[in-house]
């Protein structure tokens, strides 16, 4: 094998979410959100702004680990929830995959959460990067005839990579059953799993978010996308809301339009940008036509408040924008987060921490640590 190839097996790691007690030892238990669960469950008929800044809080500590994500799911208002993650890396096709599925302590409700480009991974970049179009075989019909479409080759591979091991785990949460296996058990008062079993006897899986932040968010959408092609509508029914945040586009305009359909993902997809973002208008029209698809919500930097516009779309090119990009984080970072600068797109908008602020700010929270 050539020096320096990484193929990577697939690695799996197991945690169970600590409880209120574990989070505020001695002190009243307030998660961030206390009708989280409920939320999650209720019927929606558009974006839940709590819901939303939730999700928007687990994209972002997706960047951390799996016991830190475990431990957010169970501050925001899901404690001793089951959280299990899947990561592949196969360096050679810039593939570094990471993906956190939490399950409610009743079995319920299911988070999915991707990990966005981690800045330190070359791998994510050039994933990022490989913006040509690949025609793939996307079985979205109801007689089972799959139709071709185009995607960004970087962001399918990704979502490919750990696809499989989802599909499993959202198996055996429909059946009952906990996603993770008992491995790693945080003390309280969450109920006792066997070391390397998983939990029995757990509610049928009802509500399945998608969620991630920036090459996250992508993979969310084609998880959607990819769940309704398996042919599992036991799964696919499940889905009651993709939100991403600082995502961008995945296929061409004709996978939007079939996203868009109330058979489909319709109604279920909400796209969150954050003031001059640079990423939601990428790839650019150099690269073949992408579309959005979903519903978008706007907030302009430095503000807290959301509004529906029209989707994002394409620039023309990419490169002239990014030596802005260094001088727009340089002089923000230095001189102020809200400096008026002549670049329409900014690096800094697209950080996770303007949407945690911007969204938190929202709902009256002031961080997502709660008290």
């Amino acid at each position: 094998m050539a020096q320096g190839v990484n193929l990577s097996p697939m690695l799996i790691g197991d945690a169970r979410g600590p409880g209120y007690a574990d989070l505020w030892p001695g002190q009243t238990a307030v998660p961030v959100i206390p009708d989280l669960a409920d939320r999650l469950l209720a019927p929606q008929d558009g974006p839940d702004p709590h819901i939303a800044y939730a999700l928007a809080t687990l994209a972002t500590y997706a960047y951390s680990d799996l016991w830190t994500v475990a431990a957010a799911g169970a501050r925001l208002g899901l404690p001793h929830n089951f959280c299990r993650r899947l990561d592949v890396e196969v360096d050679v096709l810039f593939v570094r995959s990471q993906a956190y599925l939490l399950q409610s302590a009743d079995g319920r409700v299911g988070v999915l959460v991707y990990r966005g480009t981690t800045p330190t991974s070359g791998i994510n970049w050039l994933a990022d990067l490989e913006i040509d179009r690949e025609q793939v075989k996307i079985d979205l019909n109801a007689d089972g005839t799959p139709d071709p479409f185009f995607v960004h080759r970087g962001f399918y591979r990704n979502v490919r990579a750990t696809g499989w091991k989802v599909v499993a785990a959202l198996d055996r949460a429909v059946r009952g059953q906990s996603v993770a296996r008992g491995e790693t058990i945080a003390a309280g008062d969450g109920a006792a799993v066997p070391p390397g079993e998983f939990a029995t006897g757990l509610d049928s899986l009802e509500a399945l978010y998608i969620t991630g932040h920036s090459l996250g968010g992508a993979m969310a959408s084609l998880a959607g996308v990819l769940l309704h092609s398996i042919r599992r509508p036991d799964l696919a029914r499940t889905i009651r809301g993709i939100y991403t945040y600082g995502a961008p586009m995945v296929g061409s305009p004709e996978l939007a339009a079939t996203a868009d359909l109330p058979t489909m993902l319709g109604g279920k997809v909400f796209r969150y940008v954050y003031g001059d973002d640079i990423v939601p208008p990428v790839p650019p029209r150099a690269s073949g036509d992408f579309q959005h698809f979903g519903t978008e919500l706007h907030c302009k930097s430095g503000a807290t408040e959301w509004a529906e516009r029209r989707p994002t779309k394409q620039r023309a090119f990419l490169l002239p924008s990014v030596p802005s990009v260094g001088i727009d984080f340089l002089a923000r970072q230095v001189l102020g987060k809200h400096l008026p600068l002549p670049f329409k797109l900014s690096i800094v908008d697209h950080l996770p921490a303007n949407y945690l602020d911007a969204l938190g700010a929202a709902i009256g929270v002031e961080t997502e640590f709660g008290r």
